[in-house]
C-alpha cells in the first residue's frame, strides 16, 4: 500500500486514528512578523514548486504583537443540552480578521496591501507536498502493521505545542512555526529519524531556509519557551546534527491519537 493511497483516503488504516506534525518553530522571543514579511514568504515558496494556486484556507488577525497573549485563532465555548455538557470550537472574535478560502497568489496580494501591518495569529494553509516527498516520506514500520505519512504543510503564527504519545503531555514552544503533518505515529522509530527525514526533504528544506532567511535567529540564543523543550528532552534534543546550539530554527515532532 503506498503513502499516497492513506492520505487520499483511498485504503482505510488503523493508522488514520493518529496524527502527527512535525514542527518547525521559532526557539526564541516572538519576532515582529508583518504583513509584508508574510507577502515575500508566499513569494518565495511559490518558486521552489508548491502549489500556490490552489483554493487554500488562511485566517489572520491584524495590528498586535504575537506575544501579547496565550489565546490562538479557536476558541471553546461549553454548552448544556440534556444534562450533557459539551464544546464548540469556533473562531475567536476579532476586529481586525482577515479570512478567506482562496489561493496563496491572492492572499500574498492582501498580505503585501496591508504594508508594514503586524501580524497577531494567522494560519496559512501551505496545500499538500509534491507526490513524490509524500512516497518518500511514507515510513513503514519493520515490526509492526505502523506507519506514518506526513503530506500537509501549514505556517502558524499563535500558540505553538509539541508533545509525543510517549510523554503523554504536550507543551508550549512557541508562537510561531511551520508544521508538515499526516496520518500515522513515529513508534518503533525514533522521533528523530521520522523529523530528519522531513527536515532533510527536498521540498521541505527550502522552506526552512527561507523562514530563516525572513525570520533570522541568533544562534544558541533561545527563549525560556525553547529552554524548556530542550530541558524536557534532555539527552534526546534534536539538535541540529548533533550540535546543541541549534543554529536556526528548531524541529520537533507532536502527536494525538
Amino acid at each position: 500500500m503506498r503513502g499516497a493511497d492513506i492520505w487520499m483516503g483511498q485504503v482505510w488504516s488503523p493508522i488514520m486514528s493518529f496524527w502527527s506534525n512535525a514542527v518547525c518553530y521559532y526557539p526564541g522571543f516572538p519576532p515582529r512578523v508583518t504583513c509584508t514579511q508574510l507577502a515575500k514568504f508566499l513569494d518565495e515558496i511559490d518558486r521552489v514548486g508548491l502549489d500556490t494556486r490552489s483554493t487554500l484556507p488562511t485566517i489572520a488577525m491584524f495590528g498586535e504583537p504575537i506575544e501579547r497573549d496565550d489565546l490562538g485563532l479557536r476558541e471553546e465555548t461549553l454548552t448544556e443540552y440534556g444534562g450533557v455538557i459539551s464544546a464548540q470550537s469556533h473562531d475567536r472574535a476579532y476586529d481586525l480578521k482577515f479570512k478567506s478560502r482562496t489561493s496563496l497568489t491572492e492572499v500574498a496580494a492582501v498580505f503585501r496591501s496591508q504594508g508594514e501591518t503586524p501580524i497577531y495569529r494567522c494560519f496559512l494553509s501551505l496545500g499538500d507536498l509534491p507526490k513524490d516527498s509524500i512516497e518518500r516520506l511514507y515510513i513503514r514500520s519493520s515490526v509492526n502493521e505502523s506507519a506514518i505519512c506526513p503530506h500537509t504543510l501549514a505556517l502558524s503564527i499563535e500558540p505553538v505545542e509539541i508533545g509525543t504519545l510517549r510523554t503523554g503531555e504536550s507543551w508550549l514552544v512557541s508562537y510561531f512555526g511551520l508544521t508538515v503533518g499526516g496520518p500515522g505515529y513515529c513508534f518503533p522509530r525514533s522521533v528523530g529519524q521520522v523529523v530528519n527525514a522531513i527536515r532533510n526533504d527536498p521540498a521541505v528544506s527550502p522552506i526552512t531556509e527561507i523562514l530563516a532567511r525572513i525570520w533570522p535567529t541568533r544562534p544558541g540564543e533561545f527563549g525560556p519557551l525553547c529552554e524548556r523543550h530542550k530541558e524536557i528532552c534532555g539527552e534526546d534534543w534534536p539538535y541540529m546534527d548533533g550540535n546543541p546550539q541549534a543554529p536556526s530554527w528548531i524541529w520537533a515532532m507532536s502527536e494525538t491519537g
